[in-house]
């Protein structure tokens, strides 16, 4: 199960996102738990590549809405899609070996010409919602955003700090891991992956 509600010590909750957008975490699974958790603190941990950019910014509103205090923590990655997830949070906790990536958003479509130029308008339309989300909760401005959006930019902990995507740095746990086979879906993956 991709979205998990699992209670805490102390009486908080953890909210699990792990898996693809749209197809593991979804915004009814997110509405369910969030359901369940009833107002209580909830600790949101995310590990996703991302997926589907409108599922993306349905589940960062229906965090963002959520009235308990809210602590996301990226476990190893926030990507594309998945990067909205943290910032619906009141605190962001990134762990310096964590990585957040955000890009322009990206499709396909099949049609003619006219098909091609309208999947273009849409294409915009949804960065422009991600680079005003990104802005209004992050210590950059838009065009900063748009840059960096357009260079299809990986971030560390302490460059999250900087730029305003996460609010405190964590150590990792001491594990092993491998990269997922997901890295391939970028054009540009953190060095580090």
């Amino acid at each position: 199960m991709a979205v998990q509600l699992l209670a805490e010590t102390g009486g908080s909750l953890r909210l699990g996102l792990y898996g693809e957008v749209g197809v593991d975490i979804t915004p009814a699974g997110v509405t369910r738990a969030l359901r369940e958790a009833n107002g209580k603190p909830i600790t949101i941990s995310v590990d996703s590549y991302g997926g589907d950019a409108l599922q993306g910014i349905s589940i960062h509103n229906i965090l963002a809405r959520y009235p308990g205090k809210k602590t996301a923590v990226i476990e190893g990655v926030a990507a594309s899609a998945a990067s909205l997830f943290p910032l619906a949070a009141d605190t962001r906790v990134m762990p310096s070996n964590g990585f957040l990536m955000i890009h322009n958003a990206w499709g396909g479509v099949m049609g003619d010409a006219a098909d091609m130029r309208d999947q273009a308008d849409v294409l915009d339309r949804i960065s422009a919602a991600y680079r005003r989300t990104y802005a209004a909760n992050t210590a950059l401005n838009e065009d900063e955003v748009e840059q960096m959006m357009t260079a299809e930019t990986g971030l560390a902990g302490e460059e999250c700090i900087i730029c305003g995507f996460a609010t405190e740095v964590s150590e990792p746990r001491d594990i092993k891991a491998m990269a997922s086979s997901h890295r391939d879906r970028f054009l540009h993956p953190p060095a580090a992956l």
